[in-house]
């Protein structure tokens, strides 16, 4: 609700830990649970949303992201989409040439297509991963629905508060016009 995961210009999701509120509605509705709460403070309970940050520094500056980088067996690969299209795709298919017939690319179609994709060879369940991800009807209904409806009380709001101040000061006008002293309301 507070606008703190972003997405920057080269696609990728960010969290502005400085905005983040640590009410964890994110890490509720993320259908891969990639958000997570880090305790801030075990006596109070507050905590922040965390999650990888992806190197964005590096990418900006046209490096590889440490974990594909330094990944010693080379299960970690970074490049374009249709290079990680075409790579997945190939291991893909010598899975199920040697008997996974199981085998596929996650995150090529889910959700519109990720930024990140998986080569798995059997079922996504089975890796802790939803088989059809779907972002939570309550996220929608909060982003569509609940949410505008806020902003829309919070200006009804002021809305409200300036006319209960137009009135009064009316009526103090009146009041003094009148030669009489305005009423102040009496607090128990």
């Amino acid at each position: 609700p507070t606008g703190a995961l972003k997405h920057d210009a080269m696609g990728f999701v960010s969290l502005e830990q400085d905005v983040c509120n640590g009410c964890g509605y994110c890490a509720e509705s993320c259908p891969f649970g990639v958000p997570q709460m880090e305790i801030k403070n075990t006596l109070t309970g507050e905590a922040k949303s965390t999650k990888c940050h992806f190197c964005q520094d590096r990418l900006h500056n046209e490096l590889v992201p440490a974990c594909a980088k330094a990944c010693p067996t080379g299960a970690i690969s970074f490049g374009t989409r249709e290079e990680m299209l075409s790579k997945g795709r190939e291991r893909v298919a010598w899975l199920k040439a040697h008997g996974f017939a199981e085998a596929r690319l996650y995150g090529e179609t889910e959700l519109g297509g990720l930024g990140q994709m998986y080569v798995l060879p059997q079922k996504a369940s089975f890796f802790g991963l939803p088989e059809s991800p779907k972002v939570p009807a309550l996220a929608n209904a909060w982003q569509k629905g609940v949410q505008p409806f806020g902003y829309v009380a919070v200006g009804l709001t002021v809305v409200g508060m300036a006319i209960n101040w137009l009135a009064q000061r009316k009526h103090t006008l009146a009041m003094e016009n009148a030669g009489a002293a305005p009423q102040q309301d009496e607090e128990a």
